[in-house]
């Protein structure tokens, strides 16, 4: 029994916590308000899966709430009793990392924190697995009649799943698959046969060995007479050496006397073209101009120094007279204002008679007069300063000048000097190369070289190595040849190695094929039995949940039937007539009718049924039938089952809940989280 589940950053679940009793548990609210995240977390809580998960329509990131925040992960918790133990399952889900999974016993850690462990564990606790309890004990959204839509054919298909029988038939029709595979690879092994045998049916083993015989006698001929070949060309390839030596010294020494004479022949040409200069007078006049060019600089220097005092004093002159030329204007306009005025003072606002005005302007002349004889004085020192600053640029001027001259003759004096330098070099090198050339001369005729005699001995070694190379291609070609014919021995051995494997290949898949036929036969016959035992077994557990959950007498009993190519649901009626369900029973029927098969499923399948969950069971069902279903999950449903979860936006469902109803709400519009009130049972 689940005694609760908590929900953290699920979906749109921040912190909801449930409590659950026996009996009937509901879960009301409308479309978007958390429902289905409820029993998806029961699911994935217990089996780390549910079917939107496993079906691929949701990722597991996208369970992690986003709105109205982001979270990094989500968390599920279950508390569940089984065998008088309590069991905790913690499951995490992060967005970035590793999910992790742990299981407490008792208060103990039994398994994690890998998810597969934990998985495998509560399967061993339960006594089921999540594809069973997908199947016959979690009834997903508008899917409580899923079986008795299916035709007969699918509804074969579905049962044999659950029950587990399609194993047979996917064995029976690997078995035909193999034996029509080994049929065909006899066929082939047949034809392989036939080939290899005409193969080797040409080629005479005896034959084959006479010709390699024949072969390496040619051999033996041809290695004899490329020992002897081979130490002439030695031979004849050290004396080769030797002249091609004699060739490379002879040529080297040719070309060298033709260089020197070259070399010769322009320096002398060179020296007619150039006159005779005296170096030291020219050295001597460099380091005077030199010196004469240094001493210019430094006297401009001195000269922009003097330059740049004056220009300093002309620009503070100038200054000043701005100064000298403002207090004049405003001392005139103050003269003005006070010839104009008629008895107040402009500044102070005091009564002035005409003696203190004459007073105030006679006053303002004088101050006048003086300033203008000092801006007079400045003038006059002005143009003195502009007189200097001329004569400094002037003499700048012409330094620049001398300057300019003397570099370029400095110049012209450095480059005579280099072809100085350049006529030393070329007489000392004409006396060095009329000294060495005589010497060259007599080497190159002691050496000796006979062109004509290299010629001749090098064609004679290439027509003896040509041979040679000749008798090495036919040594290989009869080598080939040999390893050939060795390979045909070798490979019809192979042949006749592979016929006779192939034979006794043919031989065990003949009785392979005729096992398989036996056992084709055995698995039909067994999927049979079964399926006939085991539909005996569910049709007993039918009868039981139908007595306690039907609630009219209109039908007696209900049994799943064999028919052509797949299963029926008939009913028993009070004629004690048994008809098919199809277009004879109402809603609320068909709802009893599919809670009964699920419920009879999971007797047979599993060893003990605790819990069934509904999600959303009132699709396409009128009022009368809701409260016919209402009343069977109130008051028949749980005495065959201890705990149901009934998950619905229907209004009616709530008189169905005997142990938890639970109202959710949310405000989609404002992406709240959904809010979770527990409502009191009437």
């Amino acid at each position: 029994m689940i005694k609760s589940l908590e929900l953290k950053n699920w979906r749109t679940h921040k912190d909801s916590t449930l409590e659950f009793g026996k009996g009937t548990n509901v879960i009301v609210g409308v479309m978007g308000s958390g429902k289905s995240s409820i029993v998806n977390a029961l699911s994935y809580a217990l089996f780390g899966n549910f079917p939107l998960l496993k079906s691929k329509q949701i990722s597991l990131n996208e369970i992690i709430m986003n709105k109205p925040n982001e979270c990094d992960e989500a968390q599920t918790k279950i508390i569940f009793e089984n065998n008088s133990k309590t069991y905790i399952v913690q499951r995490i889900i992060k967005k970035n990392g590793t999910n992790e999974s742990k299981l407490y016993e008792n208060d103990v850690l039994i398994a994690g924190p890998k998810q597969k462990d934990v998985n495998e564990k509560i399967e061993k606790i339960l006594g089921l697995n999540y594809e069973l309890f997908s199947r016959a004990a979690y009834s997903e959204q508008n899917e409580m009649d899923f079986f008795l839509k299916l035709s007969p054919s699918e509804r074969k298909k579905k049962f044999d799943e659950l029950l587990e029988l399609e194993k047979y038939e996917t064995a029976r029709k690997n078995s035909i698959t193999l034996k029509n595979q080994l049929t065909r690879d006899n066929k082939e092994k047949n034809e392989s046969i036939k080939q290899q045998t005409s193969i080797i049916k040409d080629y005479e083993e005896e034959k084959l060995n006479e010709q390699i015989k024949i072969e390496e006698e040619k051999n033996t001929l041809l290695k004899n007479e490329k020992i002897i070949l081979g130490k002439e060309i030695i031979e004849k390839k050290d004396l080769l050496e030797k002249m091609e030596k004699n060739e490379q010294q002879f040529n080297f020494l040719k070309d060298e006397i033709n260089r020197k004479k070259s070399k010769k022949e322009i320096l002398v040409e060179s020296l007619k073209k150039k006159e005779i200069i005296n170096k030291e007078d020219i050295l001597t006049e460099t380091k005077l101009k030199k010196e004469l060019l240094e001493k210019l600089k430094n006297d401009n220097l001195k000269i922009e120094q003097s330059k740049n005092i004056f220009e300093e004093k002309e620009k503070k002159n100038n200054e000043e007279l701005k100064v000298h030329r403002y207090v004049i204007r405003e001392l005139e306009n103050e003269e003005n204002e006070i010839k104009q005025i008629s008895k107040k003072c402009p500044k102070c606002l005091r009564e002035l008679s005409e003696e203190q005005k004459n007073e105030i302007i006679k006053k303002g002349q004088a101050k006048i007069l003086e300033i203008k004889k000092t801006v007079n004085l400045i003038e006059i020192n002005q143009n003195e300063n502009l007189e200097k600053l001329k004569l400094f640029k002037n003499d700048i001027d012409n330094n620049k000048k001398q300057i300019d001259i003397l570099k370029e003759r400095i110049f012209i004096l450095e480059r005579l000097t280099k072809e100085a330098e350049e006529i030393t070099i070329n007489l000392t090198e004409i006396a060095e190369l009329e000294k060495s050339l005589p010497l060259k001369e007599k080497e190159l005729i002691e050496l000796k070289f006979d062109k004509m005699k290299m010629d001749d001995l090098r064609k004679n070694y290439f027509e003896k190595k040509s041979i040679f190379n000749n008798i090495d291609d036919k040594i290989k070609n009869n080598d080939n040849l040999i390893k050939n014919l060795l390979e045909n021995i070798q490979r019809i051995k192979k042949i006749k190695t592979s016929i006779q494997n192939i034979e006794k290949d043919l031989q065990k898949s003949e009785i392979a094929i005729k096992k398989l036929g036996v056992f084709e036969n055995c698995l039909i016959a067994t999927q049979n039995e079964l399926r006939e035992n085991l539909l005996e077994t569910i049709n007993d557990a039918l009868t039981q949940t139908w007595d306690v959950l039907y609630p009219y007498r209109d039908f007696i009993d209900a049994k799943l039937t064999i028919v052509e190519n797949g299963y029926d649901l008939q009913v028993l009626t009070r004629t004690n007539t048994w008809t098919r369900v199809d277009g004879i029973l109402s809603g609320g029927e068909r709802s009893v009718a599919a809670i009964c098969i699920r419920i009879a499923f999971a007797l047979v399948l599993t060893k003990q049924l605790s819990i069934f969950i509904l999600d959303e069971p009132t699709h396409n069902l009128d009022k009368n039938t809701i409260k016919q279903l209402t009343q069977m999950l109130k008051n028949s449903l749980p005495e065959l089952v201890e705990q149901i979860f009934v998950i619905t936006h229907e209004k009616e469902l709530e008189n169905a809940a005997t142990s938890n109803l639970y109202l959710l709400e949310r405000n989609k519009d404002l992406d709240e989280a959904t809010k979770i009130e527990l409502m009191p049972i009437i």
